[in-house]
């Protein structure tokens, strides 16, 4: 990718993120109600996040046998909450 494609990727995702913010002015404004959520889960970076974080907990199932490790179990343990939250979340503002 080009610095100018990335560029105007970036403001490409600003631009949406405006608009969402334009949204949420009016349904104040209007009187409504906002939904609490992070206006940034729908980012590329979130989403790169996840991969990776999918990533390490398959290398710790994956070698947890050869290191018979309880923090790293704890670990494992821990990030796969981390990704049921992040399910939930998303498929809550679904509804």
């Amino acid at each position: 990718m080009t610095q100018r494609e990335l560029l105007e990727k970036n403001l490409d995702e600003l631009r949406n993120q405006l608009e969402k913010h334009q949204q949420m002015i009016e349904i104040v404004l209007d009187g409504g109600a906002l939904e609490m959520q992070c206006q940034w889960n729908n980012c590329r970076h979130h989403q790169q996040l996840l991969s990776t974080l999918a990533e390490t907990v398959q290398v710790l199932d994956e070698t947890r046998k050869a290191f018979k490790s309880k923090s790293l179990e704890q670990l494992r343990v821990r990030l796969l909450r981390v990704m049921a939250e992040e399910v939930d979340d998303k498929s809550a503002n679904l509804s």
